[in-house]
Formats: C-alpha cells, sequence, structure tokens
C-alpha cells in the first residue's frame, strides 16, 4: 500500500511540473483550438471480473493523454470536435490484464437556414465486466465502432421533419461473447408546442445482426416531447409500442417502451438529472433481453472549485424465452477539485451489486479511485 501511495503522490507531483511549464491551448485564428489532455489515476476494485465465487481484487494506475480538436467554435455554419485518447493501464500484481485501450470520438455539424445536419463517428475500448457479458474469471476488453448521420430539416415555423441512420459494429475480447452489427434509423416529426418545446412523434428501425446467434428486427412506434418545459426543466421523452422479430423459431415480441432523459437545474448550484428506460437489447452471448432501468443524478458546485456528484442507478434485465432475470444495482459518490484553469484532482466511489437467479450470475464489488486531470 506504500509503495502505491508513493506512486500516486509522484504521479500528481508530475502533473504539477508539467503544469507549470506548459502552455494554453493552441489557436486556429477565431475559430479553431488544439487543446492537450493527460489524466492519471490509481484504481482498487474489490471484485475485477465480477465472480459469484471467486473474488479477485486488485489495483491498477491508468495513465492517458489525448488530444481534443475543435474547429469552428460557433464563428461558422460548420463545427468540428474531435478527442483522442490513449490509456496505458498496468496493474501492481495481477499482470496478466495488462492493457492499452483507444478511445477516438467526433462529431461535426453543420447549419443553414432550415436545416441542421450533424456526423458522428467513434472508436472506443472498455475494460470493464458486465451483468450481461459473458466473462469467467477473466475481464473482456469490448471495442465498439460507430458512425451516424442525423438531419432536421424545418418545414414551417411550427413543423419540422428529422431523419437519420447509424451503424455499429461490437466485438469482445474475452468471454463466450459474440460479434454483433446493428444498424438505427430513426424518423421522426416535431410540432412546436412553444419556441422552446417541442412535441414529437416518430418510428424507430433497427436491425441487429450477431454472428453464429440469433439476429433481431426491432420496430418501435413513439411520441414525446423534447425541449424546455420550465426555465429550470428540460425533458426529453419518446414512450410507444416496440415490437421484436427473430430470424429463427421464436415467437415475436411487444413490448411498451419508454426512452428519457431529464435535467432540473435547481439552483445556480444544483443540478438534478432523471432518466428511466425500458427497451429491447442483446447480451454479449447473444440473448435477447427487455431492458428496464432508471437512474438518479445530482451534482453541487461549491463556491471554492469544488464539485460533488452522486447517482444511483437501477436495472432490471428479462432474458426474452429465458427463465433468468437480474437485478443490477450501482451507486456512486464523487469529488472533484479544480486546482486552476489547467489542472484538477478527483476522488470517485462506486459500489455494485447483481441478483441473478442464474447460477454464477450473481455478484458484488467495491471501487475506489483516486486521479488527476491536466488540459493545456
Amino acid at each position: 500500500m506504500k509503495k502505491t501511495v508513493l506512486t500516486l503522490s509522484a504521479l500528481l507531483a508530475g502533473l504539477g511540473v508539467s503544469l507549470g511549464q506548459s502552455e494554453s491551448s493552441l489557436r486556429f485564428g477565431e475559430a479553431g483550438e488544439l487543446g492537450f489532455l493527460l489524466r492519471g489515476n490509481w484504481t482498487y476494485d474489490s471484485n475485477l471480473t465480477l465472480s459469484e465465487d471467486n473474488e479477485e481484487s486488485g489495483n491498477y494506475f491508468t495513465l492517458t493523454p489525448g488530444v481534443n480538436l475543435t474547429l469552428g467554435d460557433n464563428v461558422t455554419p460548420f463545427d468540428l470536435n474531435f478527442t483522442g485518447t490513449y490509456s496505458l493501464v498496468r496493474y501492481t500484481d495481477k499482470t496478466r490484464y495488462n492493457t492499452h485501450l483507444w478511445n477516438l470520438n467526433g462529431r461535426g455539424t453543420y447549419s443553414l437556414a432550415r436545416t441542421d445536419l450533424s456526423v458522428t463517428g467513434s472508436y472506443r475500448e472498455i475494460q470493464a465486466n458486465q451483468a450481461d457479458v459473458e466473462a469467467i474469471d477473466d475481464i473482456v476488453v469490448t471495442k465498439t465502432t460507430r458512425g451516424g448521420v442525423n438531419g432536421v430539416y424545418q418545414l414551417s415555423p411550427k413543423f419540422s421533419f428529422g431523419a437519420g441512420g447509424s451503424a455499429e459494429h461490437k466485438t469482445y475480447d474475452g468471454g463466450n461473447n459474440l460479434t454483433r452489427n446493428i444498424y438505427t434509423v430513426p424518423v421522426d416529426v416535431f410540432y412546436a408546442l412553444t419556441p422552446k418545446l417541442q412535441a414529437t412523434g416518430g418510428f424507430r428501425y433497427r436491425d441487429t445482426v450477431v454472428d453464429g446467434g440469433v439476429d433481431t428486427k426491432d420496430y418501435f412506434f413513439n411520441g414525446g416531447i423534447t425541449g424546455q418545459l420550465t426555465p429550470k426543466l428540460r425533458s426529453r421523452a419518446r414512450l410507444g409500442y416496440q415490437q421484436r422479430d427473430f430470424n429463427d423459431s421464436q415467437s415475436n415480441k411487444g413490448s411498451f417502451s419508454v426512452l428519457s432523459d431529464t435535467t432540473y437545474d435547481a439552483t445556480r448550484r444544483d443540478q438534478f438529472g432523471f432518466r428511466f428506460n425500458r427497451d429491447f437489447a442483446t447480451s454479449g452471448p447473444g440473448q435477447s433481453i427487455n431492458r428496464t432501468s432508471g437512474g438518479l443524478t445530482y451534482r453541487h458546485e461549491f463556491p471554492w472549485d469544488l464539485t460533488v456528484s452522486t447517482g444511483v442507478t437501477v436495472q432490471y434485465n428479462d432474458y426474452v424465452d429465458d427463465p433468468r432475470d437480474d437485478t443490477n444495482v450501482s451507486g456512486r459518490v464523487g469529488l472533484e477539485y479544480a486546482i486552476n484553469r489547467y489542472a484538477s484532482a478527483n476522488v470517485m466511489y462506486s459500489y455494485r451489486n447483481n441478483n441473478s437467479n442464474q447460477d454464477g450470475s450473481s455478484y458484488h464489488a467495491n471501487m475506489v479511485r483516486i486521479g488527476a486531470g491536466l488540459r493545456y
């Protein structure tokens, strides 16, 4: 433990030295900026593999350099934001889990008088087990490549039309999990109730193609609202009927589905968030799930550059045509201190618990993370 503390102290001191010698982000006229990122943290996890019977604790260090590029900056009709990071993960004694992780994310937007167009692309690698991903005494690395386009055209002062499409490719390193491709096409009509609130009616088609597994097609007919309900309350909600069709002998399944996200700014320093979703999903091994989840978050900014955030999420996974069902509860609390405009330090605690009626799938885990970040 002493060695861990000394190593972390050296990491934080190194960030401070870098801060003292660093320059501000690079500017390209009025419409461009290039920034450099550096994060480091130490993590202790009481159950690295989320095992029910063979809990394996351990701690590891992560060092993440990266860049952030912004073009447009609301000066031109075209805006681009790109962030790329590379994480080096090193375990103090479980060296078989050592890895490196790439995360690339880009978004471009283009606005005209009546048209708003956005294009997104990302590649993400995550080393973390989940309740619906199979991993026996191992930590799975999930790799996801995604691209999409979405556009909204204003037909009249009251009506707008939106359409888009996305493609996602997901693979798993570890466990008996299947590669899949997910294609999604949403179509929406918007009606302006107020200048900042719209009623919506829409349809979403989703095709999930699982290599070596069962393919599914989802049809979601929905209505809802999006925008600002009051000066302090913002919400985006879609609810309606969804049907999942299978390409094998399984009967088609129907469900009431909801996608919602609400934010309430109680004061200038206090913000609450609430999310409730009910949607079909596909597990790592390719099983179909009817998933219901809800979460509550709270964030408070103190006057002395200290921010506290906390949250709890409850997720119920009902496996279709399978007796298995899981109830997953997770919670976290964190503190972040802004040392100055360039550097910050943080500490976080999280708890995870999964209660499953399938042998070997229940678990609980505690995690503590201490870190620092630099942006210049």
